[in-house]
């Protein structure tokens, strides 16, 4: 409780969630030297935030960049297929035309699944060279179902 900016008003009773907070009526009557509304604009300040949270801040912000970087700089590399590749097996998905039912009635269930079922993602695994690779394609849909583009990326 800051006594600076107590008007004796009694709200901070009713807050206070231990109830050890209690007023007395003073035998004398004590009028308060500002106005109403000087009262008022100190007590609606906001209070200077101390020089220690900042800081504190500040460490939890570069530690939580820290981390981002470091997650992103882990994660696999992607990178997108050529369209050969992507026409051999997937001729059949036309930008503007083909629909999200039935991308799911042929493939199933998508592996992701974003923004309400918009972002669908289906992910495999291939042999290549005797090594197994592994794939992600990407497919958006528009708020009819309508799928509007795609791409095939190769997981590293």
């Amino acid at each position: 409780m800051d006594l600076d900016r107590c008007l004796g008003c009694g709200v901070c009773i009713s807050n206070c969630p231990t109830e050890s907070i209690s007023l007395f009526k003073k035998t004398t009557e004590v009028r308060p030297s500002q106005p109403r509304e000087d009262l008022y604009e100190i007590i609606m300040a906001e209070p200077p935030v101390p020089k220690f949270i900042v800081s504190k801040c500040l460490t939890v912000t570069i530690f939580f960049l820290f981390i981002v970087i470091l997650a992103f700089s882990c994660a696999p590399k992607r990178q997108v297929i050529d369209a050969q590749l992507e026409g051999e097996r997937f001729g059949y998905l036309q930008d503007g035309k083909t629909n999200r039912p039935e991308i799911i009635d042929r493939w199933g269930n998508p592996h992701h699944s974003y923004e309400n079922g918009r972002i669908i993602i289906y992910s495999w695994f291939d042999e290549e060279s005797g090594d197994y690779v592994a794939y992600d394609i990407v497919l958006i849909c528009n708020e009819n179902d309508i799928l509007e583009r795609h791409s095939v990326v190769r997981v590293r």
